[in-house]
């Protein structure tokens, strides 16, 4: 997607859309804002996760190993609001900053936790 100001006006963002839909302003507008990002998702999961890099002999499970990317992608987002992350990370990102990692799986008070390295910096 290109994005190219029309005009210039302090204060003001100008957006077209272009639509078969009979709907009113407001709710064209409502409706695609919210699918903004879906281009910035499909990228990310190309590029980040490898979403376009395999393709098996069979459909299925050429579908199987990309509904197993978008798993990831999806358990990534609920770990982003899990963690308090105010910002949205990308998943290159999270992978550098938080996947790797030193840890060690240890026992305490007979519960399983994971001790994480506090001198590497990562978040």
């Amino acid at each position: 997607m290109v994005e190219r100001k029309l005009i210039e006006v302090p204060g003001y963002r100008f957006r077209v859309f272009a639509t078969s839909l009979n709907w009113a302003a407001v709710a064209v507008w409502r409706t695609y804002s919210g699918r903004a990002c879906v281009e910035q998702r499909i990228e990310e999961l190309k590029d980040d996760l490898a979403a376009d890099d395999f393709c098996t002999q069979q459909f299925f499970a050429t579908e199987a190993a990309f509904l197993a990317v978008v798993a990831t992608f999806n358990l990534l987002s609920l770990l982003q609001q899990a963690g308090g992350m105010v910002t949205y990370q990308q998943p290159a990102t999270l992978r550098t900053e938080v996947f790797l990692y030193g840890a060690v799986l240890g026992c305490k008070r007979r519960q399983p936790v994971l001790y994480l390295s506090l001198s590497w910096g990562g978040l």
